[in-house]
Order: C-alpha cells, then structure tokens, then sequence
C-alpha cells in the first residue's frame, strides 16, 4: 500500500473533495483521482462516495480513514525524529519538547525549544505546523504561482538560492523540474545551460582537483 495514496486519502477526507485536497496537496486533480482509484482497488472496497458537490466517506471510509490518519501522523513522527535524532513516539501529544542533545539536527531542534521564547511546543503542535510533514514553508499551486513567490522572495529579500526540500521522493523534485523550472527560465532567473568544468572550478575557479599540497591529494587513488 502506498504512502501517497493513503496521505491523499486523509486530505480527501477531510478536505470534503477532490478538487479541495488537490489544491492543499498541490498536485492536479487527476493525480488525486487516480491514486484514489488505485487505492480502492487494492482493498477491494468503494471508501469515498463522489458527487459534483464533493466527495463523503462511505461507512468502510470512515472507518479506514481513522487508521490511515494514524498512519500518516506516525510517517510524519518518524521523519522529524530522523532529523532532530530524539524519539517523539515516546512523547505524549502534548508532553512539552525539550531540548536534549542528539546527533542529528541540532539547529532544527534549538528551533522549537531553545529559540521559541514564550511558546511550549508539544509534538501536536509540531505535527500542526507541519502541512506535508516538513516544517519548511509549503507553497502550493501550478508552476507560474509557485515561480511568482520563489521570485518575490528573491527581489524583496535579495536572497542567493534555495532549498528545495522534497515531501515524497522522487516525485516533488521530479513535479518541481517538471513545472517550476521551465517557469523559471522564462523568466531567466533559471539556467538553461550547464557551464563546462567540475562543481570545484566553477565554486573556486583553477584546477579540476585538490591541489598537490592538499592533504586530500594525499588520499587519491592512483
């Protein structure tokens, strides 16, 4: 069963149609269509009763709509424990995070404890703030509104790049290639051609590879 098709599931459901939750996930509606398809047909069993007003839940709908939430809810637990290195499944909803030292993000985790003066966040309240399971902004639309605010944050806040960080793998960095960066070269903020030479000459200019007295070169295979 796939993960996707269940998260699509849950956002039908609670967004009371099709067209609703295809905005919220920001996809189309036909990818919202089919991958409801496909998941009625594996279990064998209708879950949502379509209509042009919308979309309910079927009696076997609702049932499995609880189970599939709980689903996606400890998806979106075991990916911010990945990150922050500490094991929120052992967290009461609403027992308060505290900041403990791990191995993994320290930043992302001082960023709801130690750097969120006068606000107690639970694991509730992260899960809250996490839309597509990220606490990264989230923009949602086609690839013209999505290329509309990546360029506005660029012209106000005169900002280098940025981050592109994926909620399914691979299809947001495949869905970002496929709309946003033809948007972009049109406008040309976007390039539409690689530069020759390695990632090193382009960043530092000079040769291909780590100089003789670099202690790395030291390291290089004959």
């Amino acid at each position: 069963m796939d993960i996707e098709e269940l998260q699509t599931f849950v956002e039908v459901a609670d967004a009371g149609g099709i067209s609703q939750a295809a905005l919220r996930l920001g996809v189309s509606k036909s990818i919202v269509s089919r991958r409801l398809a496909r998941l009625e047909a594996e279990l064998g069993v209708q879950l949502l009763a379509r209509s042009t007003r919308g979309a309910s839940l079927t009696e076997a709908g609702a049932t499995f709509r609880d189970y599939a939430a709980r689903v996606c809810t400890e998806i979106d637990i075991a990916r911010e424990t990945s990150t922050v290195g500490i094991d929120f499944s052992r967290y009461d909803l609403d027992e308060p995070i505290v900041y403990q030292h791990s191995e993994a993000g320290q930043s992302a985790l001082e960023a709801f404890t130690r750097r969120s003066p006068g606000k107690v966040w639970t694991v509730r309240k992260l899960l809250e703030a996490m839309p597509l399971g990220s606490r990264i902004l989230t923009l949602v639309g086609d690839g013209s509104l999505v290329a509309d605010e990546l360029c506005a944050w660029q012209q106000e806040a005169d900002i280098d790049g940025f981050n592109l960080i994926r909620s399914v793998a691979p299809q947001s960095v495949r869905d970002f290639i496929r709309w946003v960066v033809p948007e972009l070269q049109t406008r040309g903020v976007y390039k539409t051609t690689y530069a020759t030479g390695t990632l090193r000459e382009k960043l530092f200019g000079g040769a291909a590879h780590l100089p003789s007295t670099h202690y790395g070169a030291s390291l290089r295979s004959p």
